[in-house]
């Protein structure tokens, strides 16, 4: 009897149950997939492998002429920190015209590879070209996201390379310094300055002095640009080598390409006057065999390519009278050739320059105005 009651009761739980009388409990998360916020479309480049970013339906995607992209559907959850979702999808080409090619595509990973091909419609040049995408699974998403399309531009033009900042030129100045080759404390200066007495390298203070290629600089042994004076245009290791002195210099002219007017190197007084009360005009430029003007000399109002059969041969200039209004280029050697020593005025010691003492070979001299 047991037997048949139970049986009688297994019987009618399944007709209960079949009648709907009971259900059986499902998982939450299984009722329902979790609601879509957004969809994107996820642009790889296929010659970087770099992603590009994204665009969103209804958007315009802009490419280059041989440009190949991937695309890839990716659905975004509305709420909480959930994953990204990769969707089925199905993308396919709408009035392309030859524009745009769509190639290895992939429905269950919701992919494709889009290539720009040309600029040209082949039938309406005024068609847009539409790539149309559409969800092949059950998604959580309103009706209106489960197919749509993005617009593709293709362009001609080249990829625009930012160019780098311009670079502001260096500014060139001529620095002074305290001792002999080029040691001890150091100023630049980029202009005139008539009084040294306030600068950290004070007036009768200067020993040697940089002058970079394209700086001239006179330097006056008096304030306000008077006194002795000595014209540079290449560095000094040594300013007792020259006609201002050592440890003299009280106010500088600066000329690096960019001076705007002024009084270069006019001191007052008869600019004909070279200085020991002669003319000018009836100067050459006067090579000594000794330091300090000593020794044998000659004077040249023309240039010389080769001083072998000269008074004063090559190779034996210690000392150079530059009167005002002229100036010489000493070479080291023949024809004009090797070191070069720019001078417009005296200078007792060519150990100080470039081209050196006992080294010069060769003379070119240009003295403003005729010689009697």
């Amino acid at each position: 009897m047991r037997s048949t009651i139970t049986n009688l009761s297994h019987l009618a739980a399944a007709a209960a149950l079949a009648a709907g009388l009971f259900s059986v409990p499902v998982p939450a998360a299984a009722q329902q997939e979790p609601a879509i916020a957004e969809l994107r479309i996820a642009i790889q480049d296929m010659a970087t492998k770099q992603q590009r970013g994204y665009v969103n339906p209804g958007d315009t995607l802009e490419l280059r002429v041989g440009e190949r992209v991937r695309l890839r559907m990716v659905a975004i959850p509305a709420a909480g920190n959930r994953a990204p979702r990769y969707p089925s999808a199905r993308f396919s080409e709408l009035a392309g015209g030859g524009r745009i090619a769509l190639s290895r595509v992939d429905a269950r990973e919701g992919s494709a590879i889009l290539e720009a091909v040309s600029t040209q419609h082949s039938g309406n040049p005024g068609a847009t070209t539409l790539v149309r995408y559409e969800l092949l699974d059950n998604v959580n998403i309103r009706k209106g996201l489960l197919q749509g399309t993005i617009t593709v531009v293709v362009t001609d033009r080249q990829a625009v390379v930012p160019e780098p900042p311009a670079q502001r030129p260096e500014r060139l100045g001529v620095t002074l310094f305290e001792h002999q080759g080029f040691r001890g404390r150091s100023e630049t200066f980029f202009d005139d300055d008539p009084r040294l007495n306030d600068n950290l390298i004070r007036q009768d203070a200067a020993s040697s002095i940089r002058v970079p290629r394209g700086c001239q600089v006179i330097v006056f042994s008096e304030p306000n640009y008077e006194g002795a004076r000595t014209l540079f245009t290449e560095d000094v290791y040594d300013l007792r080598g020259s006609r201002v002195g050592n440890d003299t210099a009280s106010s500088i002219q600066v000329d690096c390409g960019n001076r705007r007017g002024g009084n270069w190197g006019n001191v007052g007084g008869d600019r004909r006057d070279d200085g020991y009360g002669y003319d000018r005009r009836d100067r050459g430029v006067t090579l000594y065999e000794h330091q300090d003007f000593q020794g044998r000399s000659e004077t040249f109002y023309e240039s010389d390519p080769r001083l072998n059969d000269n008074p004063i041969r090559q190779d034996t200039a210690s000392s150079v009278r530059v009167p005002r209004g002229c100036r010489v280029v000493l070479y080291e050697h023949p024809d004009y050739q090797g070191r070069a020593t720019v001078l417009e005025s005296d200078i007792t010691d060519l150990n100080g320059t470039r081209v050196g003492n006992d080294s010069v070979s060769s003379i070119e001299v240009d003295c403003l105005g005729p010689r009697r």
